[in-house]
């Protein structure tokens, strides 16, 4: 039976991550339906994103915990109907309070679902050398297909906004429904059910098994720099996403074509995604290098480009550009992070990692989406991109020197105390 439900998730997965790993048919009109529908200012706008981390980092503990007591499963299906519910937020939004509710909501969604997923997947391969790059390869292949639907309902979404701005969030929040249901279909694994028992002793109990995984994740070097790695460069993510409606707001880009450059955004990301294993296998340890470097510098080139006196056409082109490169990398990433991050551990240590990991990354974000609020109070977004790259560009290259030496290396080259959980991937 065990086999059979490994099975089951495994051929599930890449069809739920297609449509479920993030909304579609959102992000391309976002900005615009808040702003122009809606009534929010892009100063409320990013404040609500901030308020969206902070909830993450807020509610990761106890999110944890709540975890251990219903499972992987359960877990996955609450965070769902919790996303679900935030969307139909969306589409009845009245005032600033509501969509802070929306992101209250999603924040709990998108913790619980950073929790899980990718853990359902990983839980249900089997044990061995092979099993990072399998994971890899299948998580790469389900990201690539979601990047390209993505691309096809960003490309529509642009279009039906002019229509009617309220047709893409009704699709968003059907997809949403949709993704719901699929949840149901995943099984628990039995080996996590044995676990999941020792943990429902007591709250106590499980608080003190995250203080033992946070101390031990914090005394390996490789484990903790790549969670700071990850939670900085996140946050540039986040950022890059955020500021790009209203940098095209800026150029004057017409609405119907917001969605058409997402759409090559999109696709740039899912051509990333399918190549992740190439670029691992071609870079090796230089690959956090050529993710992270050429994404802030692009931030820089995106803020004086946007600020010259060029013919605007010229402006827009080279921003899409800049645009596409940022995309590209980011659908690698976050797959290669994952492999990073599971290698040398256990199903149980997995979710520790996976939650503290997604706690760092609330909190950059928030600090960033703090800091872009302030900057366009004061600035266009082209300063704040400059200012915000530039800061980044020079973090990164600080904190790449420190890992050098510290993270990438072969098993048998890290002491045991680095890799107490030696499940070789």
């Amino acid at each position: 039976m065990e086999e059979k439900n490994r099975k089951i998730n495994i051929k599930i997965f890449p069809l739920y991550k297609m449509i479920s790993w993030d909304l579609l048919f959102y992000y391309s009109t976002i900005f615009l339906f808040l702003t122009q529908v809606k009534d929010i200012t892009a100063s409320q706008f990013f404040l609500s994103e901030a308020f969206y981390t902070v909830s993450k980092f807020v509610s990761q503990v106890p999110i944890t915990i709540l975890v251990d007591k219903l499972g992987k499963r359960n877990s996955l299906i609450t965070g769902n109907i919790l996303i679900t519910m935030g969307m139909f937020m969306i589409l009845t939004l009245v005032n600033f309070n509501s969509l802070l509710l929306a992101q209250l909501l999603w924040a709990l969604g998108y913790t619980i679902k950073g929790i899980v997923e990718s853990n359902i997947l990983y839980d249900s391969l089997p044990e061995g050398k092979k099993r990072g790059p399998i994971f890899s390869k299948i998580d790469g292949k389900a990201s690539s297909y979601y990047y390209y639907v993505d691309a096809i309902t960003a490309f529509s979404a642009g279009f039906l906004y002019v229509i009617n701005p309220y047709i893409p969030i009704i699709c968003s929040l059907l997809l949403c429904i949709i993704s719901s249901v699929l949840s149901f279909r995943f099984k628990e694994i039995k080996k996590d059910e044995i676990k999941k028992e020792k943990n429902r002793n007591s709250v106590k109990d499980s608080i003190k098994q995250l203080k033992y995984s946070v101390r031990y994740i914090f005394k390996s070097k490789r484990l903790s720099l790549l969670i700071i790695f990850f939670g900085i460069f996140s946050g540039v993510l986040s950022i890059c996403g955020s500021l790009r409606g209203s940098l095209l707001t800026d150029l004057k880009v017409p609405e119907q074509y917001f969605g058409v450059i997402v759409a090559m955004m999109q696709l740039a990301s899912g051509i990333g995604s399918k190549n992740q294993e190439k670029i691992q296998n071609r870079f090796k340890n230089r690959t956090l290098a050529l993710l992270s470097i050429p994404t802030t510098v692009t931030c820089i080139l995106i803020g004086f480009m946007s600020n010259s006196l060029l013919p605007i056409k010229a402006v827009i082109i080279f921003v899409v550009i800049m645009l596409l490169i940022q995309s590209t990398i980011k659908g690698p990433f976050y797959i290669l992070m994952d492999r990073y991050l599971k290698n040398f551990t256990d199903s149980n240590m997995r979710t520790r990692i996976d939650s503290i990991k997604n706690f760092l990354g609330s909190v950059s974000s928030t600090l960033m989406n703090l800091i872009i609020s302030f900057l366009l109070s004061i600035t266009n977004t082209a300063n704040a991109y400059i200012i915000i790259g530039s800061i980044c560009t020079v973090t990164m290259v600080l904190l790449l020197d420190y890992m050098r030496g510290k993270v990438g290396l072969k098993a048998e080259e890290y002491k045991k105390s680095e890799i107490n959980f030696v499940e070789i991937k």
